[in-house]
């Protein structure tokens, strides 16, 4: 056999390495190909879903699979569950916020591949058999922040499966505008003996729109007596001036305001009135009232030691003892009549209740009953104002 020269020996090494890398990229397209196509794809990659915008179904994907929802998202009924959940929904929501960029190039490779929409992970609200109004009003605040900081409408995934009652309730206060349902609905929704109005938010206390709020109520006896109107004022008035210390950033996405919303039941003439913000809560802010010593007096009557803003332990008390001191945190009367005049609004009604969920605590109060804390293990996300009251 004849010996190879050199340059022969260079030049069939190079043609082989030049085929190897051809049939490499040939492999390497025909499984890009194989990838593509749909049945693959949500076989060992992709989930496949239905996604609903605008009165639109279509066959889409998620990147992931559904995150679990409690059944029973309320407050009074299932507190750590509800809690740990609407936690965990501002935490991805932030992170989807800081990821979006990246997020992007990877929606951009599946929809190329599968030629169809797509969402990131979400969650599986068809397992929802009950939510409440003011649970429904903190989640559509968390939404409400990304939309405000963020133009992308997310679609509702898997929406004709949502339980009747609960997309209601969610279409009644305005979460599903976030959701890709409307672009715009009503001020409330009618429907089986129920009024829900849809959430208003701002950074002010508008005295304007909660006299609208309460005529939009259609309960009368609402309108007769100021306790209710100021109860609400309060409430906004504290989110102004209390809730997001100025020099104190919060993370993103943000909006430093309140959330506020309301559902009547005219069979058994009732109302509900929820206000949200989601700052830092009134025991860890309590430091800063004017009036702060008469509080500092009675907690160490309580527990014999200063209280401490940081400690979440003890926030029930913390909100039990603030409204017993019963003035406003400045003492200015232009900056509202205090905590207190948030409980006037159960003299207006035949029977009812306030409750107050701010950072780790709970306060509840019924007419004609002593008030009861709880100091929880989870925190609410901010500070959560809600009046049931019978007429």
């Amino acid at each position: 056999m004849k010996r190879l020269s050199e340059a022969q020996r260079r030049y069939l090494i190079y043609r082989g390495r030049k085929v190897i890398r051809k049939r490499t990229r040939e492999n390497a397209k025909k499984a890009r190909l194989k990838l593509g196509s749909s049945e693959l794809l949500y076989q060992n990659f992709l989930k496949k879903v239905s996604l609903y915008r605008d009165g639109k179904f279509e066959q889409g994907f998620s990147l992931s699979g559904a995150l679990e929802v409690p059944e029973v998202l309320s407050f009074s009924e299932n507190y750590n569950q509800t809690a740990t959940f609407l936690q965990d929904v501002r935490g991805r929501l932030a992170l989807s916020w800081k990821m979006r960029f990246h997020n992007k190039q990877k929606f951009k490779r599946a929809v190329l591949q599968t030629k169809m929409s797509g969402v990131g992970h979400y969650y599986d609200f068809t397992k929802i058999k009950n939510i409440s109004i003011p649970v429904a009003l903190v989640l559509a605040s968390e939404y409400d922040c990304v939309r405000r900081d963020h133009t992308a409408v997310p679609r509702a995934v898997d929406y004709e499966n949502w339980n009747p009652q609960v997309r209601m309730m969610l279409d009644g206060i305005g979460f599903l505008e976030m959701a890709g349902i409307n672009s715009s609905g009503p001020a409330f929704l009618e429907g089986d003996n129920l009024r829900i109005l849809r959430f208003r938010s701002g950074s002010e206390a508008d005295g304007e729109l909660v006299d609208l709020l309460l005529r939009q109520l259609g309960v009368p006896e609402a309108l007769e007596d100021t306790a209710i109107y100021d109860a609400i004022i309060e409430a906004l008035v504290n989110t102004r001036h209390h809730a997001y210390p100025k020099g104190l950033e919060f993370p993103r996405p943000h909006f430093p305001g309140w959330w506020l919303t309301a559902l009547v039941d005219k069979r058994d003439r009732r109302v509900v009135i929820s206000v949200f913000d989601r700052g830092l809560g009134i025991p860890a802010t309590l430091v800063d009232w004017d009036r702060y010593d008469v509080f500092e007096r009675g907690w160490r009557r309580l527990f014999q030691e200063a209280p401490n803003p940081e400690d979440t332990r003890n926030d029930g008390t913390a909100i039990r003892v603030a409204m017993a001191v019963g003035r406003s945190s400045t003492g200015q009367a232009h900056r509202g009549k205090g905590l207190p005049s948030m409980e006037a609004a159960l003299d207006l009604c035949r029977d009812g209740s306030i409750t107050i969920y701010s950072r780790c605590g709970a306060y509840k109060r019924a007419k004609g009953a002593r008030a009861h804390t709880l100091n929880l293990n989870a925190p609410v996300g901010g500070t959560l104002i809600s009046w049931d009251l019978g007429f």
